[in-house]
């Protein structure tokens, strides 16, 4: 097989929707689970993780009113997407 057909034959195997869409991804594989699929279990991990501060929060002090709850939640979740991202990066299997 030529150079050319090598190329053409690797560039429909690794086919990606990145640009430049010559460049060649090794180990690309598209995404098999559907987008409402992940934003559901995305947007419920982080729920859990809101309300289970809050409810902690409301236990250690009573008292606060709805704009320390909304801070407080508001913090959390701006504290939890960093981490929930490393933990995703982190964990992700190099290909061998």
């Amino acid at each position: 097989m030529s150079w050319l057909g090598a190329a053409a034959a690797r560039r429909s195997t690794d086919r990606h929707p990145y640009y430049p869409r010559d460049v060649a991804i090794p180990h690309y594989q598209p995404n098999s689970t559907a987008l409402p699929v992940l934003l559901g279990s995305f947007g419920g991990m982080l729920f859990v993780i809101v309300a289970a501060s809050l409810i902690l929060a409301t236990r250690a002090r009573r008292g606060l009113n709805r704009t320390d709850l909304a801070l407080i939640g508001w913090f959390v979740l701006c504290r939890c997407l960093p981490t929930t991202e490393a933990v995703r990066i982190s964990t992700q299997r190099t290909p061998s």
